[in-house]
């Protein structure tokens, strides 16, 4: 048995898929793995085989450095992709780049949960052979499609009637995730009800706030922003929506499609290579707001094709199941250790 420790503060910011990932690999070793770990979390990491860092935050940089044990750290994003994430005087922003990166390089391993990332981090100086690519995971156990019922019920503590088509994207409030081209095509279908999880999960500083503010305040009447809600009340949402459409403009591996595809939706996503090489063609692609009414109008108006897509979801759920995933850590971790 090894002894693993975690070091996150990944929970503390609602709202995130940083924490949501996070969580959702606890839940997963204390599944699966209590036979082959014993799970410190954020305690007595120095008496730990290997010890897993969630967050560049400095403790952990502090922690890394002291702690000598095999050390892994998540990449969750690089400089690249916090652009249309944050939007931060240019100084800081260049100073947390190249603390970014020196975080990383400092780990004894770098985890990734998207092959297209290894090729930017050797470019940043970090040896191939310290790369390792693991997906993320969602639990059927949280998110899974709801009975008759509890659809009903689930819409109508949102104002939403039990007939409409819903129409649900899911992730932080923010420019990179699409959320206006979202607005847009709500507008352009009205006889379509649609519904944004998430919120600003960091405030002010989230890239494009003051225009995606005003138009949380003043959305198309077919539009619903929940703002951050609890977990669990995303998972009831989605397992009462009828198609999962996020036009972000990029994403690593993305828990929101994992949880979609647990809950048997079909999923549309914006036409992007990075998709392609995870869904295959598990999932329906645009290119465009046009493109994306396109879709949506055919998956309303044939129930048939809606059902062939929720079948391909459920593949694709199957594709990145809890045991497959649990043994691509097992194998890891243990390798670490060794």
């Amino acid at each position: 048995m090894i002894k693993l420790g975690m070091r996150s503060i990944a929970d503390s910011v609602k709202g995130q898929g940083v924490g949501s990932a996070y969580l959702e690999l606890v839940r997963l070793l204390q599944k699966y793995g209590r036979k082959d770990f014993k799970v410190n979390v954020n305690r007595e990491l120095d008496t730990c085989d290997v010890v897993h860092y969630h967050n560049i935050d400095p403790v952990s940089l502090v922690q890394m450095m002291t702690v000598r044990k095999p050390s892994v750290t998540s990449v969750h994003f690089i400089p690249e992709t916090l652009k249309g994430s944050l939007c931060l005087p240019s100084p800081i922003s260049s100073l947390l780049d190249l603390y970014t990166i020196w975080f990383y390089r400092h780990a004894d391993y770098v985890h990734v949960v998207n092959p297209s990332v290894v090729k930017r981090l050797v470019q940043y100086g970090i040896p191939e052979n310290r790369i390792r690519v693991i997906p993320n995971v969602v639990s059927t156990d949280g998110f899974y499609r709801r009975d008759a019922e509890e659809r009903k019920e689930i819409r109508s503590r949102y104002g939403i009637p039990e007939d409409a088509f819903v129409v649900l994207g899911c992730g932080q409030i923010q420019t990179r995730k699409g959320v206006k081209t979202f607005a847009k095509v709500a507008a352009h279908m009205p006889k379509l009800r649609f519904v944004w999880v998430g919120g600003f999960s960091f405030g002010a500083v989230t890239d494009g706030y003051a225009d995606l503010k005003k138009l949380m305040e003043n959305p198309p009447p077919n539009l619903l922003f929940t703002g951050i809600i609890e977990r669990e009340e995303v998972s009831a949402l989605m397992g009462a929506a009828d198609v999962f459409f996020l036009p972000s403009f990029h994403e690593q591996c993305c828990m929101a499609v994992l949880e979609a595809a647990n809950c048997e939706l079909p999923i549309l996503l914006r036409d992007l290579g990075d998709y392609h090489r995870l869904y295959n063609d598990l999932c329906l692609y645009a290119g465009s707001g046009t493109g994306f009414v396109e879709k949506l109008r055919y998956l309303h108006t044939h129930p048939d094709f809606c059902r062939q897509q929720s079948k391909k979801a459920t593949q694709l759920s199957h594709l990145y199941s809890e045991e497959h995933i649990y043994s691509l850590w097992k194998k890891f971790y243990y390798e670490c250790a060794r």
